[in-house]
């Protein structure tokens, strides 16, 4: 009886470090689902998630984050968000065009100077994280030219996703 106890602090203590909090969405075409197991996947449904949305958050139930999207409860894998403060309930819209930013899809990504993994910037203090947002230049050579601070650095194709 103990032990069920304990278990239920700790399930309390997660779900309060979570209230009012969010995760970005860690994935491309991330699928919902309407209860916390894998046999409840939404394949049929509409609703996608994509690198970099931010959905609020409630807590962790059974290794899947509890969001809420449209006035509904959804449940995201584990493996496929990154907790973050604050709210917001904006998924990103995919479009045709030129592309105007990319969304991080990595942690700790460390920028080049050049378009080439030679000109990696190992000892730089700049690291981008999941969810992170740079304007972009477009492509160069499989790298995103992307501009943060008044500089222009590149971002290996593999770490950004295309916003139009």
């Amino acid at each position: 009886m103990k032990k069920l106890f304990v278990l239920f602090l700790m399930c309390v203590a997660t779900s309060m470090a979570f209230a009012q909090s969010s995760i970005v969405i860690a994935g491309d075409r991330v699928v919902p689902r309407s209860q916390p197991s894998e046999a409840y996947k939404m394949l049929n449904s509409s609703i996608r998630f994509y690198t970099g949305d931010r959905l609020n958050c409630g807590g962790m139930v059974n290794g899947y984050y509890e969001v809420y999207y449209k006035g509904n409860t959804y449940y995201i894998p584990q493996q496929y968000g990154r907790p973050r403060g604050g709210s917001n309930n904006a998924p990103s819209k995919k479009h045709h065009g030129d592309i105007s930013q990319i969304v991080i899809a990595g942690d700790r990504v460390v920028p080049r100077s050049q378009p080439s993994e030679a000109y990696k910037m190992l000892n730089s203090s700049i690291r981008f994280y999941t969810g992170d947002r740079l304007r972009c230049g477009g492509m160069v050579n499989g790298y995103y030219e992307v501009y943060y601070k008044g500089n222009t650095y590149y971002i290996p194709e593999q770490y950004g996703r295309a916003r139009y």
